[in-house]
């Protein structure tokens, strides 16, 4: 069986009885943690055990307000900054977040592979939030993206 995600494509709803010329505003974002992808696990009689999600690595992400906005009302594109993110994980159309334990967070994934063939995270991220009405915010700062081993998890 195939490993199935789910993806969260902001849809704007165009919702003209709310209707704003306003520009989103400039979140701020920081990484929660970062899951790399796992190998195959050693089992009983020198089995070996894996499942077909094993090898995705995810990146949380939380969104913060600086004012009475809430982040998760909103859309995100995200540019890799630097050229490096790894394949994949840089999504074509705006995300959209949603609400974690009081936070929130932006989930991102891609094929990360089993933990021997993995290579160091070390790349910048910039987001652009969007509105119902399609109105992008300017770029935010840039997110450092670091992950030099698994005493990082």
């Amino acid at each position: 069986m195939a490993c199935s995600l789910a993806i969260n494509i902001f849809r704007p709803n165009f919702n003209m009885e709310a209707f704003s010329y306003d520009v989103p505003p400039v979140f701020e974002f920081s990484i929660v943690r970062i899951i790399r992808g796992q190998g195959p696990e050693p089992a009983e009689n020198g089995m070996q055990v894996s499942s077909s999600c094993d090898d995705i690595g995810f990146i949380e992400i939380s969104i913060e307000s600086k004012d009475k906005h809430d982040p998760c009302e909103y859309g995100y594109y995200i540019y890799d900054k630097t050229g490096t993110a790894p394949k994949g994980l840089i999504p074509r159309y705006p995300q959209k977040p949603m609400h974690y334990k009081g936070q929130c967070i932006l989930s991102l994934s891609w094929m990360d592979g089993a933990s021997w063939v993995q290579e160091v995270l070390d790349f910048e991220l910039q987001f652009e939030a969007v509105n119902n009405y399609l109105y992008k915010s300017d770029r935010s700062e840039s997110l450092p993206v670091v992950w030099f081993g698994r005493e990082d998890e």
